[in-house]
């Protein structure tokens, strides 16, 4: 998820440019990078979510996953966001905005963290069973 935490922190720098640009194009710049940076997280999520899950529970999980993203949380972030916009004005509005992203981040290294160690896990059993096979194939010869 290196890619992800990257893409985050484009997102990030492009929300602080947004909020302190004055200007229609400098607007629709931070607001084009946003749009496009946006997606990487959200693709690689799905990724993550395919290779976490057993094999049988691929579909479930991914489907639950874009569901909850794309329903719920689409739903609500729009909900939240217009009712702070309209009682505490924009500022409040971007910092929830910066919030998420910087949570966004964490979680994209908890995340990431947790599929080296599945990784490494995996090797080491793989080690494991190739010994294995090795001293089979040296008993039987």
């Amino acid at each position: 998820m290196p890619l992800a935490i990257i893409s985050m922190a484009g997102i990030f720098c492009a929300l602080l440019f947004y909020r302190e640009s004055s200007t229609l194009t400098g607007v629709t710049i931070a607001c084009g990078v946003i749009g496009c940076l946006i997606y990487v997280p959200v693709f690689l999520a799905s990724v993550q979510s395919m290779e976490v899950v057993p094999s049988f529970a691929v579909g479930s999980a991914v489907g639950l996953r874009g569901f909850m993203s794309y329903v719920v949380g689409s739903t609500l972030g729009t909900a939240i966001m217009g009712k702070l916009m309209d009682v505490y004005g924009w500022s409040v509005s971007f910092y929830m905005l910066f919030g998420g992203t910087i949570l966004c981040i964490i979680f994209c290294m908890l995340a990431h963290r947790g599929t080296l160690e599945l990784e490494a896990k995996k090797q080491i059993e793989h080690d494991q069973q190739t010994r294995r096979e090795n001293l089979r194939c040296e008993r039987g010869t």
